[in-house]
């Protein structure tokens, strides 16, 4: 196992332990919950980046860039957009990648281009999602239906990038994305 492999199977388990975290537990901090996902965030770039696996370097690209400017003290009040953004931008990747799934038993690379663009439409909900949930704008229930959606696609291109760290640990966060949703005992709010 590489350097980099080690790196994302920490990234990973550190993921879901936070993960799990807010997802669990009455009580979860901000503070805390942005500080282990900037950390966790930062890994799987890194890892994600050393086997050119796009979506989750950007998707963590991103998250490591909102827990930073979180923790460093700056506030998101000029996000203004709601969730229905979140629905647009997802339901414009389908859009995109609908010829390609219609076209896919021709082609194999438009089957690929099919997959990478709802990759792609995971790395837009994972990212706009946590956009939204930093800045208050999106409720902590909608926010783990997000995340399971986000989850659950991006499974085919982790799988074809044999991104092995990131596959297992999206397995694990559509797991507890719905768990958390359906859990009748929701989390407080943050403090």
């Amino acid at each position: 196992m590489t350097g980099f492999e080690l790196l994302g199977w920490f990234g990973t388990l550190l993921y879901l332990a936070n993960y799990a975290y807010l997802a669990f537990y009455r009580r979860w901090r901000r503070p805390v919950y942005f500080s282990a996902n900037g950390v966790a965030a930062l890994s799987l770039v890194v890892s994600s980046a050393a086997i050119a696996s796009w979506q989750a370097v950007g998707i963590n690209f991103f998250w490591a860039a909102i827990s930073v400017w979180l923790l460093i003290g700056g506030s998101f009040r000029f996000v203004r957009v709601g969730p229905g953004v979140l629905a647009v931008g997802v339901g414009l990747c389908w859009v995109a990648a609908l010829p390609a799934l219609f076209w896919q038993w021709q082609w194999q690379w438009q089957w690929q281009l099919a997959v990478a663009i709802i990759g792609w439409s995971s790395t837009f909900a994972f990212s706009a999602a946590y956009l939204l949930f930093a800045a208050r704008r999106l409720t902590i229930g909608p926010y783990h239906l997000w995340n399971a959606y986000a989850a659950f696609v991006l499974l085919p291109q982790l799988y074809l990038d044999a991104n092995w760290p990131v596959l297992a640990m999206e397995v694990c966060w559509f797991v507890i994305s719905l768990s958390a949703r359906f859990n009748l005992h929701q989390p407080d709010e943050p403090r």
